[in-house]
């Protein structure tokens, strides 16, 4: 096996995301260590740890749906099929990865980052295995997901995890909506494939709890009215990659915000 394969066995799956506008929480997660710590070899730490972690989670998502994603043409196929070629070692190279990166997380971070990761990690095979094509379900383990990779920060904050798994569910529907042609083509069940007529009100129903959280920490109905505009985005713009481009805006400055509001006077 050359080391060429295996470098792209570890990072092709996160950069080729990152192409498409996804693995943003990584810069959460930046923001929050540099905030809450500032400290730079904490917050240098943490950010290759999540970027890393990132690349270990959708490696595994990306073995697991090697097979269909041979059959669909937004999926980068000479990665694809590299993947199909060297389905074993890819595997290891991935499981190799993970141990390490848990590893990595006990010695330099302790065990509660380390029973995170491992948490990360079971989540993140059941949704590849199991309830990523199970509809409703997909979207509620996603949003664990995304809070479950904000507990990589050394300074962990519960109620700022539940909002950043919020807006991962969010980002996840609108995912979905991308991938709803191809998806139907390709016999995958999401939610919203299986409800199609359903997608706005998915989308309410999380920004309506993002709402709840985002008062919850900042106690500013203002500020948590603000949470329904992923929905006004869906619901006024007709393209689908723009509506999700003005979401991850509004992601951002809320998430600042938040941060800002729980460290910005320390």
């Amino acid at each position: 096996m050359k080391v060429a394969h295996i470098l792209r066995f570890v990072f092709n799956p996160l950069l080729l995301r990152l192409q498409l506008g996804e693995g943003g929480i990584t810069l959460f997660n930046t923001v929050h260590c540099w905030l809450a710590t500032h400290n730079p070899l904490l917050t240098t730490g943490c950010t290759a740890l999540s970027l890393l972690t990132l690349c270990a989670l959708y490696g595994f998502n990306d073995y697991i749906d090697r097979h269909r994603d041979a059959q669909n043409p937004k999926k980068h196929q000479p990665f694809v099929a590299l993947i199909n070629e060297h389905n074993k070692a890819f595997l290891i190279t991935n499981a190799l990865l993970s141990a390490a990166l848990v590893l990595t997380a006990l010695a330099f971070y302790g065990t509660t980052q380390a029973a995170s990761l491992l948490l990360l990690l079971g989540i993140n095979c059941i949704y590849s295995l199991r309830l990523k094509t199970l509809p409703l379900a997909d979207i509620v383990i996603v949003t664990l997901w995304g809070s479950a990779i904000t507990l990589l920060v050394p300074v962990i904050h519960l109620p700022l995890s539940l909002v950043a798994g919020i807006m991962t569910g969010i980002a996840h529907i609108y995912q979905m909506l991308g991938d709803k042609e191809s998806d139907t083509q390709n016999g995958v069940t999401t939610a919203i494939t299986r409800y199609p007529k359903t997608a706005s009100v998915q989308i309410l129903l999380l920004c309506l709890l993002l709402g709840v959280s985002i008062y919850w920490l900042r106690q500013n109905i203002l500020w948590s009215a603000t949470a329904v505009l992923p929905f006004v985005c869906y619901y006024l713009i007709k393209k689908n990659e723009t509506a999700w481009l003005f979401s991850r805006l509004y992601f951002a400055i809320v998430w600042l915000m938040l941060l800002y509001n729980t460290y910005g006077g320390n």
